[in-house]
Protein backbone atom coordinates (compact mmCIF):
# COMPACT_ATOMS: atom_id res chain seq x y z
CA UNK A 1 0.00 0.00 0.00
CA UNK A 2 1.31 3.46 -0.89
CA UNK A 3 2.41 6.00 1.65
CA UNK A 4 0.76 9.40 0.87
CA UNK A 5 2.26 11.48 -0.47
CA UNK A 6 5.75 10.61 0.55
CA UNK A 7 6.54 7.82 -2.03
CA UNK A 8 4.21 10.50 -4.69
CA UNK A 9 7.09 12.31 -3.76
CA UNK A 10 9.89 10.30 -3.77
CA UNK A 11 8.92 9.08 -7.63
CA UNK A 12 8.70 12.78 -8.57
CA UNK A 13 11.89 13.55 -7.65
CA UNK A 14 13.27 10.39 -9.42
CA UNK A 15 11.31 10.70 -12.56
CA UNK A 16 14.02 13.36 -14.52
CA UNK A 17 16.30 10.82 -14.36
CA UNK A 18 14.37 8.07 -15.77
CA UNK A 19 14.55 7.51 -19.76
CA UNK A 20 11.16 7.76 -21.90
CA UNK A 21 9.06 5.62 -21.57
CA UNK A 22 9.74 4.84 -17.41
CA UNK A 23 6.05 5.19 -16.37
CA UNK A 24 4.71 2.13 -19.41
CA UNK A 25 7.53 -0.24 -18.22
CA UNK A 26 7.19 0.54 -14.09
CA UNK A 27 3.34 1.04 -14.14
CA UNK A 28 2.33 -1.20 -11.23
CA UNK A 29 4.15 1.83 -9.15
CA UNK A 30 4.02 4.74 -10.96
CA UNK A 31 0.09 3.67 -10.83
CA UNK A 32 0.19 2.92 -6.86
CA UNK A 33 2.63 5.62 -5.54
CA UNK A 34 1.61 8.48 -7.64
CA UNK A 35 -1.77 8.31 -10.23
CA UNK A 36 -4.42 6.27 -8.00
CA UNK A 37 -3.42 8.89 -4.74
CA UNK A 38 -3.71 11.48 -7.30
CA UNK A 39 -7.00 10.52 -8.82
CA UNK A 40 -8.42 9.97 -4.71
CA UNK A 41 -7.16 13.42 -3.84
CA UNK A 42 -8.86 15.27 -7.61
CA UNK A 43 -11.83 13.51 -6.19
CA UNK A 44 -11.98 14.36 -2.31
CA UNK A 45 -10.45 17.56 -2.78
CA UNK A 46 -12.94 18.94 -5.27
CA UNK A 47 -15.99 17.41 -3.14
CA UNK A 48 -14.57 20.12 -0.84
CA UNK A 49 -14.00 22.64 -2.64
CA UNK A 50 -17.45 22.74 -4.37
CA UNK A 51 -18.58 23.33 -0.06
CA UNK A 52 -15.83 25.79 0.91
CA UNK A 53 -14.91 27.73 -2.43
CA UNK A 54 -17.83 27.32 -4.72
CA UNK A 55 -20.00 25.04 -5.79
CA UNK A 56 -19.35 25.44 -9.66
CA UNK A 57 -16.07 24.29 -9.61
CA UNK A 58 -15.11 21.62 -11.54
CA UNK A 59 -12.92 18.45 -12.06
CA UNK A 60 -11.82 15.58 -13.10
CA UNK A 61 -9.70 13.49 -11.83
CA UNK A 62 -7.94 12.36 -15.18
CA UNK A 63 -4.88 13.07 -16.74
CA UNK A 64 -5.04 16.25 -19.03
CA UNK A 65 -8.56 16.67 -16.62
CA UNK A 66 -7.16 17.88 -13.44
CA UNK A 67 -3.98 16.41 -13.55
CA UNK A 68 -1.08 17.46 -15.70
CA UNK A 69 1.27 15.50 -17.32
CA UNK A 70 4.43 14.29 -15.84
CA UNK A 71 6.10 13.90 -19.41
CA UNK A 72 7.60 16.45 -20.88
CA UNK A 73 5.93 18.15 -24.24
CA UNK A 74 9.89 18.79 -25.62
CA UNK A 75 8.02 21.37 -28.06
CA UNK A 76 8.05 23.77 -25.50
CA UNK A 77 10.62 22.65 -23.47
CA UNK A 78 13.35 21.86 -26.10
CA UNK A 79 15.28 18.77 -26.78
CA UNK A 80 17.47 18.59 -24.38
CA UNK A 81 15.06 18.93 -21.39
CA UNK A 82 14.39 15.70 -19.65
CA UNK A 83 11.65 13.69 -20.32
CA UNK A 84 9.69 13.63 -17.12
CA UNK A 85 8.86 16.56 -14.75
CA UNK A 86 9.57 16.70 -11.25
CA UNK A 87 5.95 17.75 -10.24
CA UNK A 88 2.65 17.43 -11.16
CA UNK A 89 -0.28 20.12 -11.54
CA UNK A 90 -3.84 19.72 -10.28
CA UNK A 91 -6.77 22.11 -11.33
CA UNK A 92 -10.04 22.96 -10.01
CA UNK A 93 -11.44 25.38 -12.48
CA UNK A 94 -14.77 27.09 -12.61
CA UNK A 95 -15.79 28.26 -15.81
CA UNK A 96 -17.52 26.96 -19.46
CA UNK A 97 -13.80 26.43 -20.68
CA UNK A 98 -11.06 24.99 -18.57
CA UNK A 99 -8.47 26.90 -20.56
CA UNK A 100 -9.35 30.35 -19.76
CA UNK A 101 -11.23 29.98 -16.76
CA UNK A 102 -10.45 31.06 -12.98
CA UNK A 103 -8.55 27.93 -11.40
CA UNK A 104 -7.49 26.88 -8.19
CA UNK A 105 -4.45 24.78 -8.16
CA UNK A 106 -2.08 22.26 -6.24
CA UNK A 107 1.31 21.85 -7.08
CA UNK A 108 3.17 18.55 -5.95
CA UNK A 109 6.53 18.20 -6.13
CA UNK A 110 9.62 17.28 -4.47
CA UNK A 111 10.74 20.68 -3.16
CA UNK A 112 7.20 20.69 -1.07
CA UNK A 113 3.07 21.43 -1.97
CA UNK A 114 2.20 24.86 -4.05
CA UNK A 115 -1.18 26.52 -4.06
CA UNK A 116 -2.63 28.49 -6.25
CA UNK A 117 -5.82 30.97 -7.28
CA UNK A 118 -5.38 32.35 -10.85
CA UNK A 119 -6.77 33.02 -14.45
CA UNK A 120 -5.53 33.98 -17.70
CA UNK A 121 -5.51 37.43 -18.95
CA UNK A 122 -6.21 36.81 -22.20
CA UNK A 123 -8.36 38.59 -25.20
CA UNK A 124 -11.84 39.66 -24.21
CA UNK A 125 -11.43 38.23 -20.59
CA UNK A 126 -8.20 41.22 -20.36
CA UNK A 127 -10.53 43.28 -21.16
CA UNK A 128 -13.04 42.36 -18.75
CA UNK A 129 -10.31 42.66 -16.20
CA UNK A 130 -9.52 46.08 -16.93
CA UNK A 131 -13.09 47.23 -16.97
CA UNK A 132 -13.48 45.69 -13.58
CA UNK A 133 -10.20 47.39 -11.99
CA UNK A 134 -11.09 50.47 -13.51
CA UNK A 135 -13.87 50.43 -11.51
CA UNK A 136 -15.93 49.91 -8.49
CA UNK A 137 -15.02 45.82 -8.33
CA UNK A 138 -11.41 47.16 -8.58
CA UNK A 139 -11.46 48.00 -4.64
CA UNK A 140 -12.57 44.65 -3.71
CA UNK A 141 -9.81 43.17 -5.63
CA UNK A 142 -7.02 45.49 -4.49
CA UNK A 143 -7.39 44.67 -1.20
CA UNK A 144 -7.97 41.00 -1.79
CA UNK A 145 -4.45 40.91 -3.21
CA UNK A 146 -3.00 43.31 -0.80
CA UNK A 147 -4.20 41.57 1.92
CA UNK A 148 -2.44 37.79 0.15
CA UNK A 149 0.66 39.88 -0.20
CA UNK A 150 0.99 40.73 3.41
CA UNK A 151 0.37 37.27 4.31
CA UNK A 152 3.41 36.60 2.07
CA UNK A 153 1.17 35.35 -0.97
CA UNK A 154 3.14 35.87 -4.17
CA UNK A 155 1.77 37.78 -6.86
CA UNK A 156 3.43 36.44 -10.39
CA UNK A 157 2.51 37.20 -13.70
CA UNK A 158 3.57 40.26 -16.67
CA UNK A 159 3.14 43.86 -16.10
CA UNK A 160 3.26 45.85 -19.45
CA UNK A 161 5.74 49.00 -19.42
CA UNK A 162 2.79 51.66 -19.43
CA UNK A 163 -0.57 51.57 -18.35
CA UNK A 164 -2.86 51.07 -21.01
CA UNK A 165 -5.47 53.59 -22.77
CA UNK A 166 -7.92 54.82 -22.08
CA UNK A 167 -6.84 54.49 -18.07
CA UNK A 168 -5.06 57.36 -16.32
CA UNK A 169 -1.10 56.76 -15.13
CA UNK A 170 -2.06 58.03 -12.40
CA UNK A 171 -4.75 55.46 -11.61
CA UNK A 172 -4.63 54.53 -8.18
CA UNK A 173 -4.47 50.75 -9.24
CA UNK A 174 -2.26 51.47 -12.18
CA UNK A 175 0.11 48.48 -11.36
CA UNK A 176 -2.98 46.12 -12.01
CA UNK A 177 -4.52 47.65 -14.69
CA UNK A 178 -0.71 46.83 -16.44
CA UNK A 179 -1.19 43.00 -15.86
CA UNK A 180 -1.17 40.91 -18.74
CA UNK A 181 -0.88 37.35 -20.07
CA UNK A 182 -2.24 35.90 -16.84
CA UNK A 183 -2.02 37.08 -13.04
CA UNK A 184 -1.67 33.78 -10.39
CA UNK A 185 -1.33 34.65 -6.37
CA UNK A 186 0.55 32.00 -4.93
CA UNK A 187 2.73 30.09 -1.92
CA UNK A 188 5.02 27.60 -1.54
CA UNK A 189 4.52 24.82 1.39
CA UNK A 190 6.86 22.06 2.94
CA UNK A 191 4.99 18.51 1.80
CA UNK A 192 2.55 17.68 4.20
CA UNK A 193 4.04 14.61 6.60
CA UNK A 194 0.13 13.41 7.13
CA UNK A 195 -0.27 10.13 5.68
CA UNK A 196 -3.57 9.70 3.48
CA UNK A 197 -5.10 10.75 0.74
CA UNK A 198 -7.85 11.89 2.90
CA UNK A 199 -5.77 14.09 5.41
CA UNK A 200 -3.74 15.58 2.60
CA UNK A 201 -7.17 16.37 0.93
CA UNK A 202 -7.92 18.41 4.30
CA UNK A 203 -4.65 20.21 4.45
CA UNK A 204 -5.25 21.10 0.65
CA UNK A 205 -8.30 22.67 1.30
CA UNK A 206 -7.15 24.47 4.12
CA UNK A 207 -4.10 25.74 2.30
CA UNK A 208 -6.53 27.04 -0.65
CA UNK A 209 -8.99 28.99 1.93
CA UNK A 210 -7.19 32.25 1.78
CA UNK A 211 -7.91 32.36 -2.25
CA UNK A 212 -11.74 31.71 -1.92
CA UNK A 213 -13.11 34.96 -1.99
CA UNK A 214 -10.36 35.87 -4.34
CA UNK A 215 -11.26 32.94 -6.52
CA UNK A 216 -14.90 34.06 -6.52
CA UNK A 217 -14.58 37.64 -7.80
CA UNK A 218 -12.58 36.15 -10.51
CA UNK A 219 -15.82 34.12 -11.50
CA UNK A 220 -17.89 36.88 -10.75
CA UNK A 221 -15.36 39.80 -12.59
CA UNK A 222 -13.93 38.03 -15.47
CA UNK A 223 -15.14 34.69 -16.48
CA UNK A 224 -16.53 34.15 -20.19
CA UNK A 225 -19.90 32.65 -18.77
Amino acid sequence: MSDFPADAVTLLAELPSKPSGWTKQHADRYQAELMNPLRELVDELGDRLRTTVSPGIASAPTVRGSISPVTTDKRFAGPDAADHKDHVLLRFWEGATKQTAPTLFVRIGADGFGFASGVPLVKDLRERWRTAVAGEPGAEVAQLLDALATDGHELSGDLLAKVPSPHPADHPRAELLRRTGGLQVRTLQQVPDAAGVTEVAERCATALDPYASLHRWFVAHIEEG
